[in-house]
């Protein structure tokens, strides 16, 4: 049956094409000059047509892929434009505040990276955990004056937190970071230092302290909960002043919890928490102290210890996690460009939507 069909159907055909070629026979010169210039017409308009068309398509599918070649679907595609347009500025403005506070987290991501870096690189050219500036001022009064630096120890450097009292780290850093940072000089010194220290602008704050040769020894501890039991001290000539300055000045009992901070009554007092109380005054007033600034957020501002291997690792550990953060960062920054790209191009395809018209893409008619 479809054979028959087909047959019918090439026949059919075959006689058309006989009559147009008898028609075109019987024109004259003039008639068919005019014709092939109206086929030639009709060949460049459906040209233009098909171009328009192929441009409106790719227009369109920068936001869908159906749509219906008809002056109905052609109709539906521009209001879709219209909304897309409509839509564009309220998405624009979106993407650019996601923008800048991935262009912000980027730059604060990339400082913080170099800032570790510069930490670790420092801190791995040392053994000590005082700071460089203090470090480097010894290093050139040292080298001055003819003494060696370990004849001028920092005070953190003859200390160690015990490792089973590693809890209370952060508090008893805190405590005794000032002092940490103070220079032990020897009594023979005191004179050399003093005129060498005198004579330049040292371009920092340094406090120190000459030691007499021989110390006395720590007073006794009233309790087994205070500061001194919790610490360690190195084989150095001016380790058993620092004990008993320690015992004497920082005398603080380390209490588990504020009704036994309000206990401690004849000596200071600190919470694991950082609260601090002091003996009742004269007149009979209680001081309370509790320091959480910035600056002693963290663990890199730490001071005491003998040496910095836990630093330079602790720095590394925030280097690898900030290098993992400015990588993520820097790409969400690049992802919302690319996305602001595709929204700028879906609005001026949709606005080449909009300034076309269905007559310049309709080839079927």
């Amino acid at each position: 049956m479809y054979k028959r069909q087909l047959e019918a159907d090439v026949a059919h055909l075959d006689d058309a094409e006989r009559l147009a070629a008898v028609a075109v026979s019987q024109l004259s010169s003039g008639e068919l000059d005019a014709l092939r210039a109206k086929i030639e017409t009709a060949e460049k308009e459906i040209e233009h047509r098909t171009k328009e068309f192929q441009r409106l398509s790719a227009a369109a599918g920068q936001w869908t892929d159906h749509y219906e070649l008809s002056p109905h679907g052609f109709a539906q595609l521009q209001a879709n434009a219209k909304i897309r347009i409509a839509d564009f500025e309220a998405d624009f403005e979106d993407l650019i505040n996601q923008q800048q506070e991935a262009g912000v987290a980027a730059r604060d991501a990339a400082t913080a990276c170099s800032t570790l870096d510069s930490e670790l690189r420092s801190f791995s050219s040392r053994r000590t955990n005082i700071d460089k500036t203090l470090v480097e001022l010894r290093s050139q009064l040292a080298r001055d004056t003819g003494y060696a630096e370990s004849e001028l120890p920092f005070a953190g450097e003859l200390i160690d937190i015990s490792p089973h009292q590693s809890e209370w780290e952060p508090v008893i850093q805190k405590l005794l970071h000032n002092f940490a940072a103070t220079l032990l000089v020897p009594e023979a010194a005191r004179e050399a230092i003093n005129q060498w220290v005198n004579s330049r602008n040292v371009g920092t704050r340094l406090e120190y302290r000459t030691i007499p040769e021989f110390a006395p020894a720590p007073a006794s501890a009233r309790s087994p909960r205070q500061l001194i039991h919790k610490l360690e001290f190195q084989d150095h000539a001016m380790a058993s002043w620092v004990r008993h300055h320690i015992s004497r000045r920082f005398n603080y009992e380390c209490v588990d919890s504020v009704a036994e901070l309000e206990k401690a009554t004849l000596t200071p007092a600190i919470t694991r928490d950082g609260l601090e109380s002091r003996p009742k005054d004269k007149d009979g007033s209680t001081r309370f102290i509790k320091d959480d600034r910035k600056r002693f957020s963290g663990t890199t501002w730490y001071r005491v210890g003998s040496t910095n291997t836990a630093k330079i690792e602790l720095l590394r550990a925030h280097l690898t996690q900030a290098k993992a953060t400015a990588r993520a960062t820097a790409k969400q920054v690049q992802n919302l460009n690319r996305k602001m790209d595709v929204l700028r191009s879906q609005r001026d395809k949709a606005q080449q939507v909009l300034e076309t018209s269905f007559q310049d893409i309709d080839t079927a008619s």
